[in-house]
């Protein structure tokens, strides 16, 4: 067994809101995709100061803000913006037409 990176389909472009972010299972990794003046990034989905999810969070340009205790990330380099946590996990993104892929990891 082992891990290798690939490139998977996310979602299409127009499942993701102008200035705003959906959270999506892929290859068993939730993954925050956010559309910031039309241009996308995708994230781990979990906050890392306890682990809840950032989907029902705020978007602010490029900070998502966790619902449950205030951490502030910024999708575009993973790094916390405000309060306490560590960095969350950033995708290497592309749109490919109307679709948005990330570069996750798989085990295999």
């Amino acid at each position: 067994m082992g891990i290798i990176m690939v490139m998977a389909k996310v979602c299409g472009i127009n499942h993701i809101p102008k200035n705003g972010f959906k959270v999506f299972n892929v290859a068993g990794k939730n993954v925050l995709v956010a559309n910031v003046a039309k241009k996308y990034y995708c994230a781990d989905a979990l906050c890392t100061q306890k682990g809840e999810m950032l989907e029902y969070g705020e978007l602010e340009d490029v900070i998502v803000k966790c619902p449950a205790h205030g951490p502030c990330f910024n999708v575009s380099t993973g790094k916390v913006a405000k309060g306490a946590g560590k960095s969350v996990k950033i995708y290497r993104t592309e749109v490919r037409g109307t679709e948005v892929w990330a570069d996750v990891k798989l085990d295999i």
